[in-house]
């Protein structure tokens, strides 16, 4: 089977992720759903890109396992990895990415699923430091003023 240019670019990590031709698949109005979120992220296509770049580079060894498509717009992907918790053990990290994409052939919505849910909290802790940068707090602290 092909995969879809997303898995392909995606499975390369940070070099597939951060090119000019990844970048070209997103839509300008792109909208960014994850588990570490705490609303969604609307038309930000930069951040999505970073978000995407550390979803995919922080756990190691992404491979996917499978591709479904609705011939509606929207891929489903399921990926295995590894990740390296803060003890130096390694755990299993299974996620699945949904996209949807417009009759203009770009990515307008993009949903990220993580299980098992402990090691999926260890990855929020690292994408958290990582995005503390560019997102107001609302985005990521349940604590914080505005956040639903």
């Amino acid at each position: 089977m092909a995969y879809h240019r997303f898995a392909v670019l995606t499975e390369q990590g940070e070099s597939g992720i951060n090119s000019p031709e990844f970048a070209a698949l997103l839509a300008s109005d792109v909208v960014f759903n994850g588990p570490f979120l705490m609303k969604s992220l609307r038309g930000n296509k930069e951040v999505t890109q970073r978000l995407l770049s550390d979803v995919y580079t922080i756990p190691a060894n992404i491979k996917y396992t499978h591709q479904l498509e609705d011939n509606q717009g929207s891929t489903l992907f399921l990926w295995e990895a590894t990740f390296t918790g803060p003890d130096g053990r390694d755990f299993p990290l299974e996620g699945s990415i949904v996209i949807t994409e417009g009759e203009d052939g770009l990515i307008h919505e993009v949903t990220n699923y993580l299980r098992p849910l402990q090691v999926g909290g260890l990855l929020k802790e690292k994408m958290v430091k990582s995005i503390a940068s560019v997102l107001p707090r609302e985005y990521y602290d349940p604590t914080a003023t505005g956040a639903n």
